[in-house]
Parts: structure tokens; C-alpha cells; sequence
């Protein structure tokens, strides 16, 4: 199986919302509201904000199987940017097929990458 991942942008607001929606279900959480969960996703992606979270979104045939939702800390003493993990989830029907395996390694990838970056 071909898994693409790539940073979810406002196009992606409606695969956001379901993948959302799904992830409640599968935690045993109330069932999210589509609209709701629809109208969020369209703040987080529409708006850059260091308050709102960033997601990966990871893609089998065009169809979006999982999801990564993260937050990036901006730079401190330090100088660096951290990204922190917060939800990690992959549809039931993609489960065993390297799709959690290649979100986290874009996530590792996007570090890694944001890190030689840095020139001080």
C-alpha cells in the first residue's frame, strides 16, 4: 500500500472533519457533531495560529486513512521550535498497512528537516 502524507491546508477541511468525527467514535468519546467538527477544522486550517494545532494527513488512493495532530511550540531561549504529538490515529480499514509508520516518520522528516534549518 502507497501511503502519501502531507500537512493538511483548507481544502482538506471536509477529510479533517470526518477523521475527527471517526477518532471520537473509535476513543468511545461522544459522538462529535459533523457540523461543528466541520467548522472547526475550517478555523484551524484557515487561520495560522500558534494557539490552534497542525495536522498531518496521510492518503491511500486519494482517500484520507489517518491523521496526526500536533502542536509547535515557537522558539524560546533557545532559539528552537518543538513539535509535540498529540493525537496519532489511523481508520480501522488501514490498520496494518504502514500508515501510522509514515505519519510519524513525515513528523520525524519535518523535525529533522526544521532543524538543519537553523543556522545560529
Amino acid at each position: 500500500m502507497s501511503v502519501d502524507v502531507r500537512w493538511a491546508t483548507t481544502g482538506d477541511a471536509a477529510a479533517l472533519a470526518a477523521m475527527l468525527c471517526e477518532m471520537a467514535v473509535h476513543y468511545r468519546q461522544p459522538p462529535l457533531d459533523a457540523s461543528q467538527a466541520l467548522s472547526a477544522a475550517q478555523k484551524w486550517l484557515g487561520d495560522e495560529s500558534p494557539s490552534y494545532p497542525h495536522f498531518a494527513l496521510a492518503f491511500v488512493d486519494g482517500g484520507v486513512c489517518g491523521l496526526a495532530s500536533v502542536a509547535i511550540a515557537h522558539p524560546g531561549i533557545d532559539l528552537e521550535r518543538l513539535l509535540f504529538l498529540k493525537d496519532l490515529f489511523v481508520r480501522d480499514t488501514a490498520r496494518d498497512g504502514g500508515v501510522g509508520r509514515a505519519l510519524m516518520a513525515f513528523l520525524a522528516g519535518n523535525c529533522m528537516r526544521e532543524a538543519s534549518a537553523v543556522s545560529i
